[in-house]
């Protein structure tokens, strides 16, 4: 699984643009035209740069009556189909006048190279680029078997094993959570628990980043 490369930072700016063009929805052409020269805005709201999910909801805002475009992996020959949220489709969201725009995408497996374009009235272009990771792999997660205390007045028992980096571990007692485990620089983890009287099911949960899960179960007894 790919490590995420935030490309640049998400939140407000404004860019000059360096050409100034006039996406056409009627076809694959892109129509130049002149611009002002002026500055546009363009604000992306957070998107993640891991995902398990191949849709991809966009939203932020713009100047007023601007039309927005989403590109992939630098392919501008036309923009990508957005779902609306009363579930029509387009390839360019027109602004109202506060400017605020939402849609939702489909992402490609493994790494995208995602482009935001805004073009107001004058033509002109802002842009901003995220680089998304969807990992739909569930994290490697191997677990030692755990055996029955040799104290049986603490009822302690030792929880070790490997996993992927980055991956956030919880460990639960009969679907009770007992607590998280820190994974270690090597992958491994270990973790001190104490047990309940009697037959009970100790489950470890590994979740990665794009939040894939894996779990490993096992039934413990204690006398």
């Amino acid at each position: 699984m790919g490590t995420p490369i935030a490309l640049q930072k998400q939140g407000p700016c404004k860019i000059i643009p360096s050409t100034r063009r006039k996406s056409l929805q009627d076809g694959f052409k892109t129509e130049i035209l002149p611009g002002t020269g002026d500055e546009v805005e363009l604000q992306v709201y957070d998107l993640p740069e891991l995902t398990n999910n191949y849709s991809l909801m966009i939203s932020g805002v713009t100047e007023g009556e601007a039309d927005v475009e989403f590109f992939l992996n630098l392919d501008f020959s036309i923009a990508k189909l957005i779902t609306l949220l009363d579930g029509s489709t387009t390839r360019k969201i027109e602004t109202s006048d506060t400017g605020q725009f939402i849609g939702v995408i489909t992402l490609f497996p493994e790494e995208n190279l995602l482009t935001v374009r805004t073009t107001d009235s004058d033509y002109n272009i802002g842009e901003q680029e995220f680089i998304i990771n969807v990992d739909t792999l569930e994290p490697e997660l191997v677990v030692e078997t755990i055996t029955t205390p040799r104290n049986l007045l603490t009822r302690i028992v030792n929880i070790s094993g490997f996993t992927e980096q980055g991956a956030l571990l919880e460990v639960f007692i009969d679907n009770n959570s007992i607590g998280t485990i820190l994974v270690a620089e090597d992958n491994s983890f270990s973790m001190s628990i104490s047990l309940n009287d009697g037959l009970q099911v100790v489950k470890v949960e590994a979740v990665d980043g794009a939040g894939n899960k894996n779990s490993h179960e096992q039934e413990v007894e204690v006398d």
